[in-house]
């Protein structure tokens, strides 16, 4: 929303349309020419679409105000994330999303097995399961900024830290247009 809000300041005459998928099919639309931009969460740079970091954001534990029952609430502070996906039921997107292979990677370097007790694809499901008290979740910080601002639920640091780089990727088989350009 804020960068179509911009946009529409600096160049009102620009339409936009906005799809929103899966970093994988982003990606196969850049290289079939449906969409002109795409941000991807992991970096590319092949013979279709090249991209840039543009921002990197900071992943937390997020979970129920109350813990669900049989679990304890993991204490103030940075968690360990050794302990979330052994301790803690978890509520993550399926193997092959873009964040469920972040925190498999960041599983087996901490030498832990993460098994979801729910796998769901959609940020809204998973906060909608977590609210319910089903289980935790680990999402980027700004899925959870609403609700961890409102009180409705907190969102703790992991130790170490999970980040994941936000990427903006382009088409290089063909010549951007001035709107995209100016987008």
């Amino acid at each position: 929303v804020p960068l179509i809000l911009a946009a529409r300041r600096r160049v009102p005459k620009v339409t936009h349309r906005v799809a929103e998928a899966m970093s994988g099919y982003v990606l196969d639309w850049l290289r079939q020419g449906r969409v002109d931009l795409g941000l991807l969460y992991q970096p590319v740079d092949d013979r279709g679409p090249r991209s840039a970091a543009l921002l990197s954001e900071m992943l937390v534990l997020f979970g129920p105000v109350e813990a669900p029952p049989g679990a304890a609430f993991p204490p103030e502070g940075p968690v360990p994330f050794a302990r979330s996906p052994t301790d803690l039921p978890l509520i993550l997107p399926s193997s092959g999303h873009g964040l469920r292979d972040l925190v498999d990677e960041a599983a087996v370097a901490q030498g832990v097995r993460v098994v979801p007790g729910i796998e769901i694809g959609a940020y809204a499901g998973i906060k909608a399961l977590v609210e319910q008290r089903l289980g935790f979740s680990i999402l980027p910080a700004h899925a959870a900024q609403a609700e961890v601002a409102e009180g409705q639920a907190p969102g703790l640091a992991v130790d170490p830290p999970l980040m994941r780089t936000v990427h903006l990727a382009q088409p290089t088989d063909r010549p951007l247009s001035h709107a995209v350009g100016a987008v």
